[in-house]
């Protein structure tokens, strides 16, 4: 019994041991997150990112973009809106704008329409700070379902 019971211990110091080297290894940054596309805009940066990473075929995404003054300071009280499409193929919704939902510190929010085939999309972020505006194109590569 005492066999077993120390063998569960270091079965559990063990596990513990592992989520804390992971814990440190995500805070360090060490481990891989989202590929953030970043572009200039005049006096301003404009960072996008989707969650999941890479989309997948059959869903939408989360995008999340971030407009930032230098290079951390970001820019609240845009309006911010994206459009996705397909360079090589004309669709239904190309013309179709989403409304990104300000957050805090630069961020933006907002849902994708549904990534209907695998391929080379457009995320078109088009952006208004104040009299700032451009509309920048970010590529992303959604992989086919195996």
């Amino acid at each position: 019994m005492k066999a077993r019971r120390d063998g569960l211990r270091m079965g559990l110091r063990g596990l513990l041991a592992g989520a804390a080297a992971a814990g440190a290894l995500a805070v360090a940054g060490c481990l891989p997150g989202p590929t953030v596309q970043a572009r200039n805009s005049g006096p301003l940066g404009v960072e996008l990112y989707t969650e999941p990473d890479p989309p997948q075929v059959g869903r939408d995404a989360v995008a999340r973009v971030r407009i930032l003054r230098g290079e951390v300071e970001g820019v609240d009280g845009c309006e911010v809106r994206m459009r996705q499409y397909m360079p090589d193929h004309e669709m239904a919704d190309d013309e179709r704008w989403f409304r990104l939902m300000p957050r805090a510190e630069g961020r933006y929010d907002g849902r994708t329409g549904v990534f209907s085939m695998g391929g080379h999309w457009v995320l078109e972020v088009a952006f208004r700070c104040g009299r700032h505006a451009d509309t920048l194109p970010f590529t992303l590569k959604v992989p086919w379902p195996h």
